[in-house]
């Protein structure tokens, strides 16, 4: 199962965003996407995979539930409309590579 978002979600994050942080959302942010599962070489792996599609390892944590989660984050534009296509494109990789659970996105200044 992974964390569903719709695109007037988003539309109201960057608004947000745009009014409590007075962050340009039309420059490049720090975006980090989380993933979760049970068994830590499965997220190693699948590391590896989004490493090479561009995205930077973070770091794997061991979780109070027993599983394990994965940040990566990458540096990039987002409109709502791209940031719900990636969204997407996360989901469909979490689930090629068995990844129990996508969690979704978070948003960082770009001089992170």
């Amino acid at each position: 199962m992974h964390t569903q978002v719709t695109l007037q979600q988003i539309k109201t994050m960057f608004s947000q965003i745009a009014t409590n942080a007075g962050w340009d959302m039309n420059s490049d942010k720090l975006w980090s996407y989380f993933f979760y599962d049970e068994d830590k070489s499965k997220l190693e792996t699948f590391s590896s995979n989004l490493k090479k599609r561009g995205y930077n390892i973070s770091e794997i944590t061991s979780m109070d539930d027993g599983r394990y989660k994965l940040t990566v984050k990458r540096k990039e534009v987002h409109n709502p409309t791209s940031l719900l296509k990636r969204h997407k494109e996360l989901i469909k990789i979490a689930n090629e590579n068995n990844v129990d659970h996508y969690d979704g996105f978070d948003v960082g200044p770009g001089n992170s």
